[in-house]
């Protein structure tokens, strides 16, 4: 029978150094030669995504990118997108409440990716200069919209200090939790999205294109825009460094991003 294995990637596929290990390359393709689906289920848009595994890009069916805001049928090159957008009206106070404590801001379109940095001495160490260097450096500035970018904004994602993430996270859902999604995706950093759009939505739509039934789905995962999709099947893994509540809506906990225990996984179930 077809089975899909979904994998996020900060955290899960990819290891600390922002790498994959071979043996879970390896696996994929194993899996793949069966005859299996393979998707990349992640809060990264396109591309940002590429920049970390441009080199296994052909090893994927699927791409789910900036939580399910736009998927990517990678073989058939067909992209899908809901129409409904985030409103740019919404983009200024969420600057004003990063300008307040320090940290930066990056909105997704379906084509681009626009980033603003606002990095004060006392938070200097928040986003590491090779970081500033090779992504912050080489987009958009948000200043720098059209009206047509303003139009398309599918996620936006503010990174600053891990003791302001929960109160912010507990704030901007108390303010605006009826229009918009806000999810943990790291100890640093928070993902908007439009209300019911996330990665399960996204992986129940690869699994009726593909035909694969409900038993045969398999996610891996490790932060808050996981949860939902762990706890929904029942071929669940976290990671050792998930986060507290991730781990408790998967159905098996494995080794940390740093282990080989997603290929162990894998050659398991194929």
């Amino acid at each position: 029978m077809k089975k899909l294995f979904s994998f996020d990637l900060d955290g899960t596929l990819l290891n600390n150094e922002g790498s994959i290990f071979i043996e879970n390359i390896e696996a994929i393709e194993k899996a793949s030669k069966k005859g299996h689906k393979i998707a990349i289920a992640t809060g990264r848009n396109y591309i940002y995504a590429q920049l970390a595994i441009k080199q296994y890009w052909g090893l994927f069916d699927y791409f789910v990118g900036c939580n399910g805001g736009i998927m990517h049928s990678i073989r058939e090159r067909k992209v899908y997108l809901e129409e409904e957008k985030i409103s740019f009206d919404f983009v200024p106070s969420i600057i004003d409440e990063i300008k307040e404590v320090g940290g930066t801001i990056q909105i997704s379109t379906d084509k681009d990716v626009f980033v603003e940095m606002y990095i004060y001495e006392h938070n200097l160490k928040i986003i590491s200069d090779n970081v500033k260097k090779n992504f912050f450096d080489s987009f958009k500035r948000v200043k720098d919209m059209d009206e047509e970018d303003k139009k398309s904004i599918i996620q936006i994602s503010v990174h600053f200090e891990e003791h302001n993430l929960r109160k912010y996270w507990t704030k901007w859902n108390e303010l605006y939790g009826l229009q918009y999604e806000f999810t943990i995706t790291s100890k640093n950093n928070i993902d908007i999205n439009l209300k019911n759009i996330n990665k399960l939505m996204r992986i129940k739509e690869i699994a009726k294109i593909e035909n694969v039934l409900y038993e045969n789905v398999f996610v891996f995962g490790d932060s808050q825009n996981d949860n939902q999709a762990l706890e929904y099947y029942n071929n669940t893994y976290a990671m050792e460094n998930s986060l507290p509540e991730t781990k408790k809506s998967a159905k098996n906990i494995i080794g940390n991003n740093n282990s080989k225990d997603i290929s162990k996984a894998i050659l398991k179930n194929i």
